[in-house]
């Protein structure tokens, strides 16, 4: 199972702590692109605003 930090924990992240994180996450050849796409959307729900994760979804 994938290990997702916490929303509480990825509100003290800079940008690109998060941009690194998931770099490294998309390295690793044991995560499944789903489990990559759901971490992303994690990421995504803390660091962005509500247009912008409306558009990263989309």
């Amino acid at each position: 199972m994938l290990d997702i930090p916490t929303p509480e924990a990825l509100a003290t992240w800079r940008p690109w702590d998060a941009q690194e994180w998931l770099g490294r996450l998309g390295h690793d050849e044991g995560v499944t692109d789903e489990e990559y796409r759901q971490a992303a959307e994690v990421v995504a729900s803390v660091l962005l605003d509500d247009d912008a994760l409306r558009l990263f979804r989309e």
